[in-house]
């Protein structure tokens, strides 16, 4: 009798038991939606970091230009929401 190999043998109730890893492809609304909401997250860290009074001068300007190009960003895909430039956002701030 040969070794029992785990990955020949699924029971077919654990199959129902396993939830999809993948649920299919997003639409470009969903796409344009978690684009944004990364956009968001970032934008709302940077100001957390700008309360902190015992920032740098070189260190808040440094925040303050990274705030303003989140700005800049989130309001492009508001205006623009191609495909190819969210999947460059995406690249950028992931």
């Amino acid at each position: 009798m040969g070794k029992f190999d785990p990955m020949k043998y699924q029971d077919p109730a654990d199959v129902v038991l396993r939830s999809p890893r993948y649920s299919g492809p997003e639409s470009p609304d969903q796409y344009h939606a978690r684009i944004r909401t990364l956009l968001e997250k970032r934008k709302d860290q940077v100001l957390y970091q700008l309360d902190d009074p015992s920032l740098t001068p070189p260190r808040r300007d440094s925040l303050v230009a990274q705030y303003r190009q989140i700005k800049a960003d989130i309001e492009s895909i508001r205006l623009d929401a191609r495909e190819s430039l969210c999947a460059e956002l995406e690249r950028k701030y992931a």
